[in-house]
Protein backbone atom coordinates (compact mmCIF):
# COMPACT_ATOMS: atom_id res chain seq x y z
CA UNK A 1 0.00 0.00 0.00
CA UNK A 2 1.39 3.12 -0.87
CA UNK A 3 1.99 6.22 2.26
CA UNK A 4 -1.11 7.36 1.69
CA UNK A 5 -4.72 6.22 0.02
CA UNK A 6 -7.74 8.05 -1.08
CA UNK A 7 -10.85 6.58 -0.41
CA UNK A 8 -13.92 6.32 -3.22
CA UNK A 9 -17.47 5.32 -2.44
CA UNK A 10 -18.64 2.45 -4.62
CA UNK A 11 -22.11 3.23 -4.94
CA UNK A 12 -24.01 4.51 -8.11
CA UNK A 13 -26.76 7.20 -7.91
CA UNK A 14 -28.26 7.29 -10.79
CA UNK A 15 -31.14 8.51 -12.58
CA UNK A 16 -32.91 5.64 -14.29
CA UNK A 17 -35.66 3.14 -14.21
CA UNK A 18 -35.88 -0.10 -15.99
CA UNK A 19 -38.07 -0.34 -18.96
CA UNK A 20 -41.83 -1.08 -18.67
CA UNK A 21 -42.48 -5.06 -19.52
CA UNK A 22 -44.26 -4.90 -22.65
CA UNK A 23 -48.03 -6.14 -22.21
CA UNK A 24 -48.71 -10.22 -23.74
CA UNK A 25 -51.57 -11.98 -24.55
CA UNK A 26 -52.15 -13.68 -20.96
CA UNK A 27 -53.56 -11.46 -18.84
CA UNK A 28 -54.59 -11.41 -15.17
CA UNK A 29 -57.01 -8.70 -13.59
CA UNK A 30 -57.90 -8.76 -10.20
CA UNK A 31 -58.46 -7.17 -6.96
CA UNK A 32 -57.29 -7.66 -3.57
CA UNK A 33 -59.49 -6.97 -0.49
CA UNK A 34 -59.80 -6.98 3.04
CA UNK A 35 -61.45 -10.40 4.08
CA UNK A 36 -63.19 -8.58 7.12
CA UNK A 37 -65.79 -5.79 4.69
CA UNK A 38 -63.87 -6.97 1.35
CA UNK A 39 -62.68 -3.21 1.23
CA UNK A 40 -59.65 -2.80 -1.66
CA UNK A 41 -56.21 -3.06 -0.49
CA UNK A 42 -53.94 -0.50 -1.29
CA UNK A 43 -50.25 -1.05 -2.13
CA UNK A 44 -50.52 -5.02 -1.97
CA UNK A 45 -47.64 -6.62 -3.72
CA UNK A 46 -48.70 -8.96 -6.21
CA UNK A 47 -46.22 -11.66 -7.74
CA UNK A 48 -47.14 -13.78 -10.72
CA UNK A 49 -45.18 -17.15 -9.83
CA UNK A 50 -44.35 -20.37 -12.15
CA UNK A 51 -44.31 -23.89 -10.98
CA UNK A 52 -40.82 -23.28 -10.23
CA UNK A 53 -41.52 -20.62 -8.07
CA UNK A 54 -39.66 -17.75 -10.09
CA UNK A 55 -41.58 -14.47 -10.03
CA UNK A 56 -42.38 -13.64 -13.80
CA UNK A 57 -44.15 -10.56 -13.30
CA UNK A 58 -45.36 -8.48 -10.55
CA UNK A 59 -47.86 -5.24 -9.39
CA UNK A 60 -49.13 -3.15 -6.37
CA UNK A 61 -52.70 -3.04 -5.77
CA UNK A 62 -54.26 0.72 -6.59
CA UNK A 63 -56.16 2.67 -4.31
CA UNK A 64 -59.19 0.43 -5.23
CA UNK A 65 -57.18 -2.79 -4.77
CA UNK A 66 -56.82 -3.62 -8.79
CA UNK A 67 -54.02 -5.13 -10.19
CA UNK A 68 -53.15 -6.19 -13.56
CA UNK A 69 -50.59 -8.87 -13.78
CA UNK A 70 -49.53 -9.86 -17.71
CA UNK A 71 -48.12 -13.33 -18.01
CA UNK A 72 -45.18 -13.94 -20.29
CA UNK A 73 -46.32 -17.11 -21.71
CA UNK A 74 -48.96 -19.76 -21.31
CA UNK A 75 -48.78 -21.78 -18.49
CA UNK A 76 -49.49 -22.30 -14.79
CA UNK A 77 -48.99 -19.98 -12.46
CA UNK A 78 -50.12 -18.62 -9.10
CA UNK A 79 -50.58 -15.48 -7.80
CA UNK A 80 -49.36 -13.97 -4.31
CA UNK A 81 -50.13 -11.29 -2.10
CA UNK A 82 -48.30 -9.62 -0.07
CA UNK A 83 -48.33 -6.91 2.65
CA UNK A 84 -45.84 -5.46 5.66
CA UNK A 85 -46.95 -6.75 8.63
CA UNK A 86 -49.79 -8.75 7.14
CA UNK A 87 -49.83 -12.37 6.45
CA UNK A 88 -49.14 -13.36 3.20
CA UNK A 89 -51.89 -15.31 0.53
CA UNK A 90 -51.50 -17.11 -2.48
CA UNK A 91 -54.29 -17.88 -5.37
CA UNK A 92 -54.48 -21.58 -6.10
CA UNK A 93 -52.66 -22.81 -9.69
CA UNK A 94 -54.07 -20.93 -12.56
CA UNK A 95 -53.36 -22.01 -16.19
CA UNK A 96 -53.90 -19.49 -18.73
CA UNK A 97 -54.35 -20.50 -22.57
CA UNK A 98 -52.55 -18.32 -25.63
CA UNK A 99 -54.01 -14.54 -25.06
CA UNK A 100 -56.06 -15.62 -22.35
CA UNK A 101 -57.45 -13.24 -20.12
CA UNK A 102 -58.56 -13.90 -16.28
CA UNK A 103 -60.02 -12.35 -13.43
CA UNK A 104 -59.12 -12.89 -9.74
CA UNK A 105 -60.12 -11.81 -6.69
CA UNK A 106 -57.78 -12.64 -3.45
CA UNK A 107 -59.47 -12.24 0.28
CA UNK A 108 -56.10 -10.98 2.14
CA UNK A 109 -56.13 -11.82 5.89
CA UNK A 110 -57.15 -9.16 8.32
CA UNK A 111 -54.69 -10.09 11.24
CA UNK A 112 -51.02 -7.96 11.64
CA UNK A 113 -47.46 -10.11 12.34
CA UNK A 114 -46.99 -8.29 15.48
CA UNK A 115 -42.93 -8.66 15.96
CA UNK A 116 -43.05 -7.00 19.68
CA UNK A 117 -43.65 -10.88 21.93
CA UNK A 118 -39.78 -12.12 19.96
CA UNK A 119 -37.36 -11.60 22.39
CA UNK A 120 -33.85 -11.58 21.69
CA UNK A 121 -31.78 -13.55 24.02
CA UNK A 122 -28.76 -15.64 24.25
CA UNK A 123 -26.23 -16.09 22.07
CA UNK A 124 -26.45 -15.11 18.60
CA UNK A 125 -27.15 -18.22 16.09
CA UNK A 126 -25.39 -18.37 12.47
CA UNK A 127 -28.71 -19.32 10.83
CA UNK A 128 -28.29 -19.94 6.93
CA UNK A 129 -31.75 -19.00 4.76
CA UNK A 130 -33.89 -19.39 7.91
CA UNK A 131 -36.75 -22.07 7.81
CA UNK A 132 -40.35 -21.78 8.32
CA UNK A 133 -41.50 -21.37 11.94
CA UNK A 134 -38.05 -19.96 13.90
CA UNK A 135 -38.29 -16.53 15.11
CA UNK A 136 -35.23 -15.65 12.54
CA UNK A 137 -37.50 -17.12 9.77
CA UNK A 138 -40.62 -15.01 10.83
CA UNK A 139 -38.30 -11.64 11.08
CA UNK A 140 -35.98 -12.03 7.86
CA UNK A 141 -39.35 -12.85 5.80
CA UNK A 142 -41.39 -9.55 6.87
CA UNK A 143 -37.59 -8.03 5.67
CA UNK A 144 -37.49 -9.77 2.59
CA UNK A 145 -41.09 -7.82 1.82
CA UNK A 146 -39.73 -4.67 1.86
CA UNK A 147 -36.60 -5.57 0.00
CA UNK A 148 -38.36 -7.34 -2.63
CA UNK A 149 -40.70 -4.26 -2.69
CA UNK A 150 -38.55 -1.50 -2.71
CA UNK A 151 -36.48 -3.99 -5.73
CA UNK A 152 -39.62 -3.45 -7.80
CA UNK A 153 -40.54 -0.19 -6.84
CA UNK A 154 -37.29 0.95 -8.54
CA UNK A 155 -38.75 0.18 -11.73
CA UNK A 156 -41.42 2.78 -11.41
CA UNK A 157 -41.08 6.24 -12.46
CA UNK A 158 -41.50 8.88 -9.69
CA UNK A 159 -40.93 12.73 -10.22
CA UNK A 160 -38.42 13.34 -7.45
CA UNK A 161 -36.06 16.37 -5.51
CA UNK A 162 -32.50 14.75 -4.33
CA UNK A 163 -29.39 16.48 -2.40
CA UNK A 164 -26.58 14.45 -3.02
CA UNK A 165 -23.81 15.37 -0.53
CA UNK A 166 -19.60 14.44 0.27
CA UNK A 167 -18.41 15.36 3.27
CA UNK A 168 -14.99 15.31 5.03
CA UNK A 169 -15.45 14.16 8.70
CA UNK A 170 -13.06 14.22 11.36
CA UNK A 171 -12.32 10.41 12.46
CA UNK A 172 -13.19 11.34 16.15
CA UNK A 173 -15.59 13.85 16.92
CA UNK A 174 -17.46 13.32 13.25
CA UNK A 175 -17.30 17.15 13.33
CA UNK A 176 -17.85 18.41 9.46
CA UNK A 177 -14.75 19.17 7.88
CA UNK A 178 -16.03 20.39 4.61
CA UNK A 179 -19.36 19.96 2.56
CA UNK A 180 -20.50 20.07 -0.62
CA UNK A 181 -24.12 19.52 -1.67
CA UNK A 182 -25.88 19.15 -5.09
CA UNK A 183 -29.55 18.90 -6.07
CA UNK A 184 -31.24 17.50 -9.20
CA UNK A 185 -34.47 17.13 -10.18
CA UNK A 186 -35.71 14.71 -12.04
CA UNK A 187 -38.13 11.33 -13.46
CA UNK A 188 -37.28 8.15 -12.16
CA UNK A 189 -35.17 7.52 -9.39
CA UNK A 190 -32.51 4.76 -8.34
CA UNK A 191 -30.75 6.67 -5.96
CA UNK A 192 -28.45 3.99 -4.16
CA UNK A 193 -26.98 0.91 -6.00
CA UNK A 194 -24.46 -1.61 -5.54
CA UNK A 195 -22.32 -3.44 -8.47
CA UNK A 196 -23.72 -7.57 -8.98
CA UNK A 197 -23.68 -10.07 -6.42
CA UNK A 198 -21.66 -12.00 -8.65
CA UNK A 199 -18.88 -9.47 -8.85
CA UNK A 200 -19.13 -8.72 -5.29
CA UNK A 201 -18.70 -12.23 -4.46
CA UNK A 202 -15.90 -13.24 -6.72
CA UNK A 203 -14.27 -9.49 -5.34
CA UNK A 204 -15.46 -8.93 -1.85
CA UNK A 205 -16.59 -5.26 -0.73
CA UNK A 206 -13.50 -3.43 -0.91
CA UNK A 207 -11.20 -3.40 -3.93
CA UNK A 208 -7.93 -1.34 -4.58
CA UNK A 209 -5.15 -0.52 -7.61
CA UNK A 210 -2.66 -0.08 -5.45
CA UNK A 211 -3.70 3.64 -4.66
CA UNK A 212 -7.40 4.10 -5.07
CA UNK A 213 -9.53 1.85 -2.31
CA UNK A 214 -13.06 1.50 -3.63
CA UNK A 215 -16.21 0.55 -0.36
CA UNK A 216 -19.50 -1.37 -1.36
CA UNK A 217 -22.19 -1.22 0.23
CA UNK A 218 -25.22 -3.42 -0.08
CA UNK A 219 -28.68 -2.96 -1.87
CA UNK A 220 -32.04 -4.64 -2.01
CA UNK A 221 -31.03 -6.88 -4.58
CA UNK A 222 -27.62 -8.00 -3.11
CA UNK A 223 -28.99 -8.49 0.38
CA UNK A 224 -31.82 -11.47 -1.75
CA UNK A 225 -29.30 -12.90 -3.92
CA UNK A 226 -28.32 -16.16 -3.67
CA UNK A 227 -24.85 -15.29 -3.16
CA UNK A 228 -25.08 -13.26 -0.30
CA UNK A 229 -27.72 -15.93 1.41
CA UNK A 230 -25.45 -18.61 1.34
CA UNK A 231 -22.24 -16.98 2.44
CA UNK A 232 -23.59 -14.83 5.47
CA UNK A 233 -25.12 -15.78 8.74
CA UNK A 234 -28.91 -14.29 9.65
CA UNK A 235 -29.35 -13.96 13.65
CA UNK A 236 -31.43 -11.75 15.52
CA UNK A 237 -30.27 -8.40 16.88
CA UNK A 238 -32.17 -6.06 19.64
CA UNK A 239 -32.75 -2.58 19.51
CA UNK A 240 -31.06 -1.92 23.21
CA UNK A 241 -32.41 0.54 25.89
CA UNK A 242 -32.36 3.59 22.98
CA UNK A 243 -34.19 1.94 20.17
CA UNK A 244 -37.16 -0.46 22.19
CA UNK A 245 -38.95 -0.01 18.87
CA UNK A 246 -36.77 -1.90 16.52
CA UNK A 247 -36.47 -5.44 16.03
CA UNK A 248 -32.86 -6.63 13.57
CA UNK A 249 -31.87 -9.43 11.11
CA UNK A 250 -28.23 -9.28 11.77
CA UNK A 251 -25.89 -10.46 8.88
CA UNK A 252 -22.19 -11.50 9.08
CA UNK A 253 -19.93 -13.98 6.73
CA UNK A 254 -19.71 -17.52 7.73
CA UNK A 255 -16.01 -17.62 7.01
CA UNK A 256 -13.73 -15.38 8.79
CA UNK A 257 -10.79 -14.19 6.55
CA UNK A 258 -10.87 -13.96 2.95
CA UNK A 259 -12.35 -11.72 0.56
CA UNK A 260 -13.05 -7.92 2.27
CA UNK A 261 -17.08 -8.62 3.11
CA UNK A 262 -19.80 -6.81 5.15
CA UNK A 263 -21.49 -6.90 8.32
CA UNK A 264 -24.82 -5.56 10.16
CA UNK A 265 -28.04 -5.48 10.75
CA UNK A 266 -31.29 -4.94 9.48
CA UNK A 267 -33.59 -2.88 11.12
CA UNK A 268 -37.60 -3.29 11.63
CA UNK A 269 -40.18 -2.04 13.23
CA UNK A 270 -41.72 -4.18 16.36
CA UNK A 271 -44.99 -3.27 15.72
CA UNK A 272 -45.49 -2.64 12.13
CA UNK A 273 -42.69 -4.92 10.80
CA UNK A 274 -42.27 -1.99 8.07
CA UNK A 275 -38.52 -2.23 7.16
CA UNK A 276 -36.65 1.31 8.91
CA UNK A 277 -32.85 1.02 8.09
CA UNK A 278 -29.61 -1.30 6.97
CA UNK A 279 -26.69 -0.38 8.97
CA UNK A 280 -23.28 -2.04 7.99
CA UNK A 281 -19.69 -2.09 8.30
CA UNK A 282 -16.36 -3.59 6.42
CA UNK A 283 -14.66 -6.99 7.50
CA UNK A 284 -12.00 -8.98 6.71
CA UNK A 285 -9.61 -6.74 6.39
CA UNK A 286 -5.89 -6.01 6.61
CA UNK A 287 -5.63 -5.81 10.59
CA UNK A 288 -2.68 -3.40 10.43
CA UNK A 289 -5.24 -0.69 8.45
CA UNK A 290 -6.79 1.92 11.69
CA UNK A 291 -10.04 1.66 9.70
CA UNK A 292 -12.75 2.36 12.22
CA UNK A 293 -15.26 4.66 10.77
CA UNK A 294 -15.90 2.81 7.68
CA UNK A 295 -19.43 1.45 6.85
CA UNK A 296 -22.60 3.38 5.52
CA UNK A 297 -26.53 3.56 6.66
CA UNK A 298 -29.45 3.27 4.17
CA UNK A 299 -33.02 4.39 5.42
CA UNK A 300 -35.92 3.17 3.54
CA UNK A 301 -39.76 5.13 3.30
CA UNK A 302 -42.72 3.59 2.10
CA UNK A 303 -44.90 6.09 0.13
CA UNK A 304 -49.14 5.93 -0.16
CA UNK A 305 -48.69 3.75 -3.19
CA UNK A 306 -47.29 1.16 -1.18
CA UNK A 307 -43.86 1.82 -2.96
CA UNK A 308 -40.43 1.68 -0.97
CA UNK A 309 -38.01 3.73 -1.73
CA UNK A 310 -34.47 5.05 -0.43
CA UNK A 311 -34.84 7.96 2.11
CA UNK A 312 -31.50 8.40 2.86
CA UNK A 313 -28.28 6.89 2.74
CA UNK A 314 -24.13 7.21 3.23
CA UNK A 315 -21.39 5.66 3.02
CA UNK A 316 -18.57 6.54 5.16
CA UNK A 317 -14.89 5.65 3.91
CA UNK A 318 -11.16 6.87 5.52
CA UNK A 319 -8.33 8.47 4.24
CA UNK A 320 -5.27 7.10 5.32
CA UNK A 321 -1.96 8.84 6.22
CA UNK A 322 1.57 7.69 7.29
CA UNK A 323 1.86 7.20 11.39
CA UNK A 324 6.15 7.71 13.28
CA UNK A 325 6.54 6.51 16.62
CA UNK A 326 9.12 6.16 18.88
CA UNK A 327 10.25 3.09 20.36
CA UNK A 328 13.49 1.68 22.24
CA UNK A 329 13.78 -0.28 19.52
CA UNK A 330 13.67 2.95 17.01
CA UNK A 331 10.98 4.43 14.55
CA UNK A 332 8.22 2.62 13.24
CA UNK A 333 6.09 3.72 10.63
CA UNK A 334 2.62 2.93 10.17
CA UNK A 335 -0.68 4.41 8.69
CA UNK A 336 -3.26 6.43 10.50
CA UNK A 337 -7.09 7.66 10.11
CA UNK A 338 -6.61 11.38 8.55
CA UNK A 339 -10.49 11.79 7.81
CA UNK A 340 -13.88 9.92 6.95
CA UNK A 341 -14.61 10.77 3.42
CA UNK A 342 -18.25 10.41 3.14
CA UNK A 343 -20.58 10.21 -0.11
CA UNK A 344 -24.81 10.18 0.42
CA UNK A 345 -28.06 11.97 -0.34
CA UNK A 346 -31.48 12.01 0.50
CA UNK A 347 -34.87 12.30 -1.88
CA UNK A 348 -36.72 15.36 -0.24
CA UNK A 349 -40.01 14.82 -2.68
CA UNK A 350 -41.45 12.49 -4.32
CA UNK A 351 -44.63 13.82 -6.27
CA UNK A 352 -46.40 15.25 -3.38
CA UNK A 353 -46.56 12.72 -1.39
CA UNK A 354 -43.58 13.26 0.99
CA UNK A 355 -44.33 16.41 1.13
CA UNK A 356 -47.74 15.52 2.78
CA UNK A 357 -46.23 14.18 5.67
CA UNK A 358 -46.08 15.82 9.15
CA UNK A 359 -43.01 18.05 9.56
CA UNK A 360 -41.10 19.53 12.65
CA UNK A 361 -38.76 22.07 13.11
CA UNK A 362 -35.31 22.40 14.56
CA UNK A 363 -34.57 25.68 17.10
CA UNK A 364 -31.93 26.99 18.79
CA UNK A 365 -29.04 28.81 19.50
CA UNK A 366 -25.20 29.65 18.41
CA UNK A 367 -23.18 30.23 21.03
CA UNK A 368 -19.05 31.51 21.24
CA UNK A 369 -17.98 30.59 24.46
CA UNK A 370 -14.32 32.02 24.29
CA UNK A 371 -16.52 35.41 23.75
CA UNK A 372 -19.09 34.57 26.03
CA UNK A 373 -21.63 36.02 23.18
CA UNK A 374 -24.05 34.62 20.90
CA UNK A 375 -22.24 33.77 17.24
CA UNK A 376 -24.03 35.97 14.72
CA UNK A 377 -24.15 35.10 10.87
CA UNK A 378 -23.24 31.19 11.46
CA UNK A 379 -24.76 29.01 8.48
CA UNK A 380 -26.23 26.12 10.46
CA UNK A 381 -27.24 23.41 8.54
CA UNK A 382 -28.58 19.34 9.07
CA UNK A 383 -25.35 17.83 7.74
CA UNK A 384 -25.89 15.87 4.51
CA UNK A 385 -29.20 17.11 3.44
CA UNK A 386 -30.37 20.55 1.97
CA UNK A 387 -31.84 22.06 5.26
CA UNK A 388 -29.79 24.97 6.23
CA UNK A 389 -30.28 28.79 7.25
CA UNK A 390 -28.42 31.54 9.33
CA UNK A 391 -28.25 32.82 12.51
CA UNK A 392 -29.44 36.02 13.27
CA UNK A 393 -27.94 38.92 15.80
CA UNK A 394 -28.82 37.25 18.60
CA UNK A 395 -27.48 33.21 17.75
CA UNK A 396 -30.38 32.24 17.05
CA UNK A 397 -31.53 29.68 13.86
CA UNK A 398 -34.59 28.23 13.02
CA UNK A 399 -35.10 25.54 10.33
CA UNK A 400 -38.65 24.77 9.41
CA UNK A 401 -40.63 21.68 7.50
CA UNK A 402 -38.30 19.18 8.20
CA UNK A 403 -39.29 15.50 7.81
CA UNK A 404 -39.35 12.64 10.79
CA UNK A 405 -35.86 11.26 11.38
CA UNK A 406 -32.24 11.42 13.00
CA UNK A 407 -30.15 14.28 11.63
CA UNK A 408 -26.63 15.76 12.21
CA UNK A 409 -27.09 19.55 13.15
CA UNK A 410 -23.84 21.60 12.54
CA UNK A 411 -22.34 25.00 12.20
CA UNK A 412 -19.58 26.84 9.98
CA UNK A 413 -18.28 30.01 10.69
CA UNK A 414 -14.73 32.06 10.52
CA UNK A 415 -14.70 32.29 13.82
CA UNK A 416 -15.12 28.65 14.87
CA UNK A 417 -12.11 28.26 12.01
CA UNK A 418 -9.51 30.33 14.45
CA UNK A 419 -9.91 27.67 17.16
CA UNK A 420 -7.71 24.32 16.93
CA UNK A 421 -10.29 21.73 17.15
CA UNK A 422 -13.72 21.79 15.02
CA UNK A 423 -16.74 22.37 16.75
CA UNK A 424 -18.60 19.23 17.73
CA UNK A 425 -22.27 18.82 16.00
CA UNK A 426 -25.41 17.67 17.79
CA UNK A 427 -27.72 15.20 16.69
CA UNK A 428 -31.49 15.81 17.11
CA UNK A 429 -34.60 13.98 16.43
CA UNK A 430 -37.21 15.41 14.72
CA UNK A 431 -40.61 14.19 15.26
CA UNK A 432 -43.46 14.15 13.11
CA UNK A 433 -45.08 17.30 14.59
CA UNK A 434 -43.68 20.06 17.27
CA UNK A 435 -40.69 21.92 17.47
CA UNK A 436 -37.20 20.46 18.79
CA UNK A 437 -34.64 22.89 21.16
CA UNK A 438 -30.58 22.50 20.15
CA UNK A 439 -27.41 24.54 21.03
CA UNK A 440 -24.64 24.72 19.08
CA UNK A 441 -21.26 26.22 20.81
CA UNK A 442 -17.49 27.25 19.68
CA UNK A 443 -16.20 25.32 23.59
CA UNK A 444 -15.23 28.06 25.91
CA UNK A 445 -11.11 28.03 26.42
CA UNK A 446 -10.76 25.72 29.05
CA UNK A 447 -12.76 22.51 26.99
CA UNK A 448 -10.32 23.85 23.45
CA UNK A 449 -7.39 23.38 25.51
CA UNK A 450 -8.34 20.04 26.98
CA UNK A 451 -10.14 18.94 23.72
CA UNK A 452 -6.80 19.84 21.41
CA UNK A 453 -4.48 18.60 23.79
CA UNK A 454 -5.52 16.30 26.80
CA UNK A 455 -4.10 16.83 30.24
CA UNK A 456 -1.55 20.24 29.42
CA UNK A 457 -0.46 22.36 31.98
CA UNK A 458 -1.65 25.70 32.30
CA UNK A 459 1.10 27.44 31.25
CA UNK A 460 2.43 25.82 28.28
CA UNK A 461 1.08 27.00 24.81
CA UNK A 462 -0.78 25.71 21.79
CA UNK A 463 0.61 26.39 18.25
CA UNK A 464 -1.84 25.41 15.73
CA UNK A 465 -2.72 26.47 11.74
CA UNK A 466 -3.31 24.86 8.52
CA UNK A 467 -0.90 24.35 5.75
CA UNK A 468 -1.88 26.37 2.37
CA UNK A 469 -1.92 25.40 -1.19
CA UNK A 470 -1.37 21.98 -0.15
CA UNK A 471 -1.32 19.71 -3.06
CA UNK A 472 -2.49 15.96 -1.63
CA UNK A 473 -1.19 14.45 -4.42
CA UNK A 474 2.33 15.23 -2.58
CA UNK A 475 1.47 14.57 0.95
CA UNK A 476 2.11 13.66 3.73
CA UNK A 477 3.77 16.99 4.75
CA UNK A 478 5.09 18.43 7.68
CA UNK A 479 5.90 20.94 9.85
CA UNK A 480 8.75 21.60 12.63
CA UNK A 481 8.98 24.41 15.10
CA UNK A 482 12.58 25.15 16.29
CA UNK A 483 14.01 26.50 20.13
CA UNK A 484 17.26 26.92 21.50
CA UNK A 485 16.55 23.35 22.69
CA UNK A 486 13.56 21.92 21.29
CA UNK A 487 12.80 20.48 17.83
CA UNK A 488 8.64 20.16 16.88
CA UNK A 489 7.65 17.40 14.03
CA UNK A 490 4.07 16.93 12.50
CA UNK A 491 4.15 13.27 14.00
CA UNK A 492 6.35 14.22 17.00
CA UNK A 493 8.13 16.74 19.30
CA UNK A 494 10.89 15.80 20.65
CA UNK A 495 12.48 18.35 23.49
CA UNK A 496 15.10 17.41 26.49
CA UNK A 497 14.19 13.91 25.83
CA UNK A 498 10.80 14.08 26.03
CA UNK A 499 8.33 12.85 23.08
CA UNK A 500 5.14 14.23 22.06
CA UNK A 501 2.71 14.12 18.86
CA UNK A 502 0.93 16.18 16.93
CA UNK A 503 -0.92 15.75 13.34
CA UNK A 504 -1.53 17.09 9.81
CA UNK A 505 -4.90 15.84 8.93
CA UNK A 506 -6.39 15.23 5.61
CA UNK A 507 -8.09 18.94 5.53
CA UNK A 508 -3.91 20.70 6.18
CA UNK A 509 -4.53 20.68 9.88
CA UNK A 510 -1.74 20.85 11.97
CA UNK A 511 -1.87 21.42 16.22
CA UNK A 512 1.71 21.39 18.77
CA UNK A 513 0.54 20.87 22.28
CA UNK A 514 3.12 21.57 25.18
CA UNK A 515 4.70 24.14 23.58
CA UNK A 516 7.25 26.20 26.35
CA UNK A 517 6.37 29.66 27.24
CA UNK A 518 8.63 32.78 26.98
CA UNK A 519 10.54 31.85 23.99
CA UNK A 520 10.55 32.97 20.46
CA UNK A 521 9.76 30.09 17.37
CA UNK A 522 9.67 29.01 14.36
CA UNK A 523 7.79 27.34 12.35
CA UNK A 524 8.62 26.26 9.05
CA UNK A 525 6.68 23.19 6.47
CA UNK A 526 8.48 20.67 4.50
CA UNK A 527 8.13 17.46 2.96
CA UNK A 528 10.23 14.60 1.72
CA UNK A 529 10.95 13.51 -1.40
CA UNK A 530 11.27 9.78 -2.23
CA UNK A 531 14.75 9.84 -2.79
CA UNK A 532 15.40 11.48 0.84
CA UNK A 533 15.57 15.22 -0.18
CA UNK A 534 13.89 17.44 2.38
CA UNK A 535 11.62 20.30 0.57
CA UNK A 536 10.91 23.21 2.74
CA UNK A 537 7.88 25.80 2.27
CA UNK A 538 6.86 28.79 3.56
CA UNK A 539 7.76 29.31 8.04
CA UNK A 540 6.34 31.96 10.35
CA UNK A 541 8.90 33.19 13.64
CA UNK A 542 6.62 34.17 16.89
CA UNK A 543 6.88 34.87 20.15
CA UNK A 544 4.57 32.31 22.75
CA UNK A 545 3.15 33.65 25.86
CA UNK A 546 2.49 31.13 28.72
CA UNK A 547 -1.16 29.39 28.13
CA UNK A 548 -1.35 31.23 25.04
CA UNK A 549 -3.59 29.74 21.95
CA UNK A 550 -1.50 30.51 18.54
CA UNK A 551 -2.80 29.83 14.81
CA UNK A 552 0.10 29.96 12.40
CA UNK A 553 -0.56 29.48 8.70
CA UNK A 554 2.10 28.53 6.51
CA UNK A 555 2.42 28.34 2.94
CA UNK A 556 2.85 24.10 2.15
CA UNK A 557 5.85 22.99 0.29
CA UNK A 558 5.84 22.59 -3.36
Amino acid sequence: MPPRATAVVGLLLLAIFGRPVAATGQTLVGRVVEAQDGVGVVGAFLQLLDDDGRTRAAALSDSTGRFVLHAPAPGAYRVRAERIGRESVTSERLKLAAAESRALTLVAPVAAIDLAPIQVSGKPRCILRPGAGERTARVWEEARKALRIHAWSRQRPFRYTMIRTTRRLDPRSLAVRRETRDTSEGTGVRPFAAISAEELARDGYVTSDGRVWTYYGPDADILLSDEFLDTHCLELRDGGREHRELIGVGFRPVSIGGKPDIAGVIWLDRRSAELRAIEFGYTGLDPDLPLEGAGGRVEFQRLESGAWLVKRWWVRAPTLGTSISITPLGMRHGYRVESLEETGGEIVRVDDEVERRPRGAIAGVVFDSTRGAPLAGASVFLSGTGYATTSDANGRFRLDSIPPGTYTLAFSHPRADSVPVYAAPATVSVDTAGEVRAALAIPGLASLREAACPGQEPERAIVFGRLEQADPLLAPFFVAGRFDDFEVHARYLVARGTRLEAEVDAAGRYTVCNVPPDRRLTVQAFRTRPDGRRVVGGSAVLHVEPGAILRVDILAPK
